[in-house]
């Protein structure tokens, strides 16, 4: 990740447990991203899970269903990223987290 700093987002996308050591290697890039707030990893090993038929005979390589899955899984990881940029922050993380908010409740009349 070293090597990709100043990356504002960097997504890994997971493999299913076709061969001995994935559920390893996918535990290492969960723990990564939790060290590191610009990445983000797919869990495409659950998609499979759910939906064996996104994967050929071999458990690895995609079926036509799988690209189609496996591309609206990143685009939504990206819209999703995307989203988080844009929103305009809220009022508590304006003021931030330790300071006391005091809601007023406020009626509004209609103009006789």
């Amino acid at each position: 990740m070293d090597a990709l700093a100043g990356v504002p987002l960097v997504l890994w996308v997971d493999q299913p447990a076709f061969e001995a050591g994935r559920a390893a290697l996918d535990a290492e890039l969960t723990a990564a991203a939790t060290a590191h707030p610009t990445m983000r990893v797919i869990d495409w090993s659950a998609q499979v899970a759910a939906r064996p038929d996104f994967v050929g005979p071999d458990g690895l390589h995609l079926s036509t269903a799988g690209a189609q899955a496996l591309t609206s899984a990143i685009g939504a990881e990206l819209l999703r990223w995307v989203d988080e940029q844009t929103r305009p922050p809220s009022l508590f993380s304006l003021v931030g987290p330790f300071t006391r908010v005091v809601v007023h409740q406020v009626a509004v009349t209609a103009p006789s």
